[in-house]
């Protein structure tokens, strides 16, 4: 069961000194400052957490951001150094995952120019990648995936224990909690930073509508870009991706945080439900 704002402020006094002397309590920092102080792993938590709110499972942010993680790894590191022939991967034993690089390219081609080609593609890798099968569990999937990246690019994807620790730095910080049920740990956003992140989201919100009524002249569409423009110009990506305010669709730039720019391929290539 959530705490109430009551239960909140009842903690223990030796506590709340303890976590001003660490300097870890962000609950009351200014809004708009708490994401900026976050750390990128941090942002992606968060981002995720505050798509479900509450009853969040361990699991699921091992999931989402190693997904992320991969696709990000494959997309903008491997992929690149593929294309120069003095970068030409060495570890040859690595099938699995030169075999998924291959199809993941192919796939990121096919969006852009055959969205009928992409979507057999998606089933293929969802199926090949995602999917448990008679061989491997869709976990040992995924991790094997992880691993093989992490041995070619330096522990570039968290693995859970990164995960599940930055989890408990949430929390100290004001920001999470967990409850225990049993042998079960359930994450929810805590709910006093819940309600301050609803308003600030609703701000911005009118702000940018207020913004493309404010526009002089042109379509919808071209008073809505230069409405995003502005925002983008006065609060940066950091905070807007963290209050989910979606400039990406309409200034066509790719957002920041890995989760939020891969999650219609996670939706379609894994066996995860959507953000």
């Amino acid at each position: 069961m959530l705490a109430s704002k009551y239960e909140k402020e009842k903690e223990p006094l030796a506590q709340v000194k303890e976590k001003e002397a660490l300097g870890l309590d962000y609950s009351n920092l200014d809004i708009d400052l708490v994401p900026q102080y976050l750390t990128p792993l941090e942002r992606e938590i968060m981002i995720s957490a505050l798509s479900l709110v509450a009853n969040i499972s361990p699991k699921f942010f091992e999931k989402i951001i190693q997904y992320a993680y991969i696709f990000d790894a494959v997309e903008n590191q491997i992929l690149p150094l593929l294309k120069q022939k003095e970068h030409t991967p060495k570890n040859q034993h690595l099938t699995y995952l030169g075999a998924f690089v291959t199809d993941f390219g192919e796939y990121l081609k096919a969006k852009e120019s055959d969205p009928q080609k992409a979507k057999e593609l998606a089933y293929k890798i969802r199926e090949k990648y995602f999917t448990a099968d008679d061989k491997m569990s869709s976990e040992k999937k995924r991790l094997a995936l992880v691993t093989q990246i992490n041995n070619v690019l330096k522990n570039y994807i968290p693995y859970h224990i990164k995960i599940n620790h930055t989890l408990v730095i949430l929390e100290a910080k004001g920001l999470l909690q967990h409850n225990t049920i049993g042998k079960k740990t359930l994450w929810n956003v805590e709910p006093h930073f819940y309600q301050r992140w609803l308003e600030r989201h609703r701000q911005l919100v009118e702000e940018k509508e207020q913004k493309i009524k404010e526009e002089p002249a042109g379509d919808i569409k071209t008073r809505e870009k230069n409405a995003y423009s502005i925002m983008y110009e006065k609060y940066g990506y950091i905070v807007l991706e963290f209050f989910i305010i979606e400039y990406w669709n309409v200034l066509e730039i790719k957002p920041e945080s890995l989760v939020i720019r891969y999650m219609n391929d996670i939706a379609s290539l894994t066996t995860h439900v959507s953000l």
